[in-house]
């Protein structure tokens, strides 16, 4: 069974927090000296949850996560998304799809579409020559 934990992006950071805060709604994050920073309310932030895989380096890979698959050619960045209808994580470039179970051999963690939304500049090219 996977690890239930989340993060989110909030003034300039990305904070990772879990299962009991989503069920208050708050957080409290740890600052650059590792003392809980103020309470974040959680409900108007972007959260992206925890897939359970790592990318072929280790990195753990979250929902929103910018992903370079080198099992397609080209390897341009996709992103992890949750396919609720599927019941899997999938990755997609806008109309480029992979709806299949993620594979951690073949996924390499980037960016995040918070903190890299430059990284997407590519899936953008893509959308406007279509």
């Amino acid at each position: 069974m996977r690890e239930i934990k989340f993060r989110a992006y909030h003034n300039g950071r990305m904070f990772e927090f879990g299962f009991d805060e989503i069920d208050t709604g708050w957080a409290w994050p740890l600052d650059s000296e590792g003392r809980h920073s103020d309470g974040i309310y959680l409900e108007d932030l972007p959260i992206q949850q925890y897939t359970g895989l790592h990318d072929k380096r280790g990195k753990e890979i979250y929902e929103g996560d910018i992903v370079l698959n080198h099992d397609f050619e080209p390897p341009y960045p996709y992103v992890v998304d949750w396919n609720g209808v599927m019941g899997w994580w999938q990755i997609y470039a806008k109309n480029i799809y992979s709806q299949r179970q993620l594979s951690e051999n073949e996924l390499e963690v980037i960016g995040n579409i918070y903190e890299n939304p430059e990284l997407l500049k590519p899936i953008k090219e893509v959308e406007n020559n279509e």
